[in-house]
């Protein structure tokens, strides 16, 4: 029997986006699928844009919340409204390779996935290169493996970042849904969530998810509360879980959380910086002095990669 593919996209003021977005999930190869647009209560004329393309396909399927509650929250809704026996998230200022969806669901049914990976394009500017670039044959998809190597300012990618495609029925069976008091690295958690709870993950090693980074990283801009949130939810998750979990994968979650904890130390300290509080980055600092060697070194690495930018603009 053809397997139908869910394709969810949240969507808040994206007006300038959406419609490149939708079109990238019309022209897939894979035909046998559903598009879910949830405009996260836009104050734009999203909605407009698509009216031709909702007018046109009935397979593409509009909704609304009634309040804006984040990605979280938006792609849950999706998600319950969803028909498909997969399900594939797309952000609304992103795209898919034509071949992805195919290429995707061939590999997961291949290994039998509960969820699988492929790379994604980073398109900056004008220029565009593979987040990761090569196999992950190496990593072992545990829960304290792969929060372990998601930890900020410590490894060299971040598979944090890659979009899934999850099997339907595993996200039913076992309870899984987006962590709705997140509004970033939802992502993350979704899959530590799912990993804990028995997911069979493999990495497909194609950049077929075109990934628009908007700002000057992937993780956009620093927002504290956020990020206590992120920390919280890490802490509960694994306490939830702890009495079922290897020694190995609490290990590799606490790894996470301390990363976490000292990257909102080193985030703190940058945005002082970026606002020109420089005595008060200075006493900041010194107040942390657990984190000052690290912090020391963060910012000559900052520095020095802001000098070679502009030391490339001129050749």
């Amino acid at each position: 029997m053809t397997q139908k593919v869910s394709i969810i996209i949240a969507a808040w003021n994206a007006k300038d986006t959406i419609l490149d977005c939708v079109k990238s999930a019309l022209s897939q190869s894979y035909s046998h699928i559903e598009i879910i647009i949830v405009d996260d209560c836009s104050t734009d004329n999203t909605k407009a844009v698509l009216q031709d393309i909702l007018s046109e396909h009935h397979h593409v399927k509009y909704f609304r919340t009634p309040q804006n509650s984040g990605p979280s929250a938006a792609r849950n809704f999706g998600i319950s409204s969803a028909s498909g026996d997969w399900i594939a998230i797309l952000d609304a200022d992103d795209s898919f390779d034509p071949k992805r969806i195919e290429a995707m669901l061939d590999f997961a049914q291949k290994y039998d996935l509960d969820i699988a990976f492929d790379d994604l394009s980073i398109c900056t500017g004008h220029i565009t290169a593979p987040l990761i670039g090569h196999d992950l044959d190496d990593i072992h998809w545990t829960a304290g493996h792969y929060a372990k190597q998601n930890r900020p300012y410590v490894n060299k990618f971040i598979t944090g970042f890659l979009k899934p495609l999850f099997k339907r029925s595993f996200l039913v069976d076992h309870g899984l849904a987006y962590h709705e008091a997140l509004r970033n690295s939802e992502d993350y958690m979704m899959i530590l969530e799912a990993i804990i709870k028995g997911a069979k993950v493999k990495f497909l090693n194609r950049p077929l998810y075109n990934y628009v980074v908007l700002g000057q990283s992937l993780s956009g801009k620093f927002n504290e509360d956020h990020h206590i949130a992120l920390i919280k939810a890490e802490k509960e998750l694994l306490e939830a879980h702890k009495a079922r979990l290897a020694f190995k994968d609490i290990q590799g979650i606490e790894a996470h959380i301390k990363a976490l904890e000292e990257a909102h130390i080193s985030n703190k300290m940058f945005q002082m910086l970026r606002e020109k509080e420089f005595v008060k980055a200075f006493i900041f600092v010194i107040s942390n002095p657990s984190m000052l060697h690290k912090n020391i070194s963060r910012v000559t690495r900052s520095i020095f990669s802001k000098l070679l930018k502009i030391s490339n603009r001129g050749r």
